[in-house]
């Protein structure tokens, strides 16, 4: 899309927004609402739709100069300024050129009407394909290009911009005591990302804090372990010769690990500066915490490019889909702290393995992909553990759309490992989980009493507790879930669905978020690992170190502990 940019008075070709909105890739997949289209709210923050006409909102226009101002009328769909540098609603400039009306026929391999102007400043009227197309999905460069060029550079992988936010300090705490095991279980990933993954791994990690890079095959006909051993030494392969799935994939890994620390990670990934320490950092301040890194983009066009991605966090539907927010529209600011997150992605964190062990991860019962996200939800933080964002460490992770997964993905089992953990976890709000995904209802699931056993020996809390203490809007949302596009008497929506929701026709407003998020860690910070071991089994795990009292980056807190004053990283790693 060409655009231009106020600050700097020149024209740019850039992608489209809602292509890489908080390193999530959006399509429109409704006949009747083909187009994907953006705005920006009152406070600048991106929105996403699916629209039966192609509002071309500027960028730059609408998120720095008309924030909150958006065209919602097909007759006059273009924000633009006039004259007198107001912000109105044009009509399409190809609707009217030259005294022509011109129009693209629906359905056909061209249906956007795009406007442009000519070397001679004339305007030129064409039909061109939809902005977010799978079949022929928008070039961000030439990826066989970028990997001949990576292959030059001497570290072997591409190099990443450093993207970690202001504020962030060269630690240098003594981490003898929390070495990592590096787990990476893989499926039909092309070499140059595994490549990429390993050597971005031993040049921005410090070599005495890893014990071992486990990685595990499952079911790959090449297990290439001949080439990644060649990489390093610390290596270790295991290979399935058949698919057993990620749980049981991730199980076998931690098994086989030996350092006090399991770090998980994806075979498509390229960590950035000092990504370790951050993560470990939080582990020895609390044992019981699951550690994340901000995830930034790397776009599935091309490995060898990477963007820095706004603040969010993980959190999940009624229907347990996962999904990454900004709660109110932008609460959560580009800091350097660690914040709490409610979910987790579930493919790329930090944990101690003693605690990972002591949890008992994974449910043997689930199969292949899906839910070991939500079940490592639910049972760090309603067992007395934490889960957190750690924004000074930075990982770029491909971020691919189902079309370019490399692998299948039988949608019966994932509904079934939903299903599964439904009836483990959900409790009074079961009706909740049916109500968005009715098909769970009918799986059988004939070993669940020993799952129900080991559950209560763990004496965790219930599912009201968590959306008391940790995802308040997903309490907020329990009872205005919905399905889009359904009638209203079957369970339907009223209205459109909400952005980045499939279950929601609205979403918490920002005020009610921040009363409700502001009572929630008044309660977790005066109830904070506050049980005794006779509550269950979960409560037993020795704590080292006590949890310092929570600062939310959205509390009532109007300053924070003041820090040293920033170290300077040295030379050597200021050049990277």
């Amino acid at each position: 899309m060409l655009d231009y940019f106020p600050k700097i008075k020149k024209c740019r070709c850039i992608a489209h927004p809602c292509w890489e909105d908080n390193g999530l890739a959006h399509a429109c997949t409704n006949s009747q609402s083909p187009f994907l289209t953006f705005g920006h709210n009152q406070n600048g923050q991106l929105e996403c739709a699916c629209n039966s006409f192609s509002k071309v909102d500027s960028v730059f226009l609408s998120k720095d100069l008309c924030p909150g101002h958006k065209c919602g009328l097909e007759d006059f769909p273009v924000l633009d300024l006039d004259d007198s540098g107001q912000c109105v609603c044009r009509s399409h400039p190809c609707w009217d050129l030259n005294g022509e009306r011109h129009a693209c026929a629906p359905g056909v391999l061209a249906p956007v009407l795009s406007f442009r102007h000519d070397a001679n400043g004339n305007g030129v009227c064409e039909c061109k394909t939809m902005f977010h197309d799978p079949a022929k999905p928008a070039p961000i460069a030439s990826e066989e290009k970028s990997r001949k060029n990576a292959k030059k550079l001497k570290h072997g992988f591409p190099m990443p911009p450093d993207t970690r936010p202001k504020g962030c300090q060269q630690i240098k705490e003594d981490f003898s005591q929390l070495t990592v095991s590096i787990v990476i279980p893989w499926l039909k990933e092309k070499w140059e990302h595994m490549e990429g993954t390993l050597k971005a791994l031993l040049h921005m990690t410090p070599e005495a804090l890893v014990k071992e890079f486990i990685f595990i095959s499952d079911g790959n006909s090449d297990t290439k372990e001949a080439e990644l051993k060649a990489i390093s030494d610390k290596v270790r392969v295991l290979a399935f010769q058949k698919r057993v799935g990620l749980m049981v994939a991730k199980t076998k890994g931690v098994q086989m690990a030996t350092a006090p620390v399991i770090v998980f990670m994806e075979a498509h990934c390229i960590v950035n500066r000092g990504w370790l320490e951050p993560l470990l950092q939080r582990l020895a301040q609390d044992p019981k915490s699951l550690a994340m890194p901000a995830l930034d983009m790397i776009p599935e066009a091309n490995f060898y490019e990477y963007h820095k991605t706004p603040p969010g966090y993980w959190r999940y539907e009624w229907n347990f889909n996962l999904i990454n927010r900004n709660p109110g529209g932008g609460v959560i600011q580009d800091t350097s702290e660690p914040y709490m997150s409610p979910g987790t992605s579930g493919g790329i964190f930090a944990i101690r393995k003693d605690w990972f062990d002591h949890l008992g991860f994974f449910d043997e019962g689930m199969q292949q992909w899906g839910g070991d996200h939500m079940e490592l939800t639910m049972k760090v933080w309603r067992c007395g553990g934490r889960i957190e964002i750690v924004p000074c460490s930075r990982v770029g992770h491909l971020f691919r759309t189902p079309q370019k997964r490399p692998y299948n993905v039988e949608v019966d089992i994932v509904v079934r490992n939903y299903a599964r953990l439904a009836r483990i976890w959900a409790g009074d709000y079961l009706e909740m989980f049916y109500k968005v995904k009715p098909e769970g209802r009918q799986v059988a699931i004939p070993d669940i009493a020993e799952l129900k056993k080991k559950h209560d020996e763990l004496g965790c809390e219930d599912m009201k507790w968590y959306l008391e203490h940790v995802d308040v809007e997903m309490g907020w949302e329990a009872d205005k879930i919905c399905i889009p596009g359904h009638p209203v008497k079957l369970g339907g929506c009223k209205r459109p669905a909400v952005e980045m929701f499939s279950t929601l026709d609205r979403a918490m407003p920002k005020k009610a978020y921040l009363t409700a998020s502001a009572a929630a860690a008044e309660k977790r910070n005066r109830t904070a690992r506050a049980h005794s071991a006779e509550r269950g089994w979960a409560w037993r795990y020795p704590v080292k170190r006590a949890h310092p009292p929570e600062r939310e980056i959205f509390s009532t807190l109007d300053r924070a502990m003041p820090r040293k004053p920033m170290q300077r990283e040295s030379a050597q790693q200021d050049e990277l």
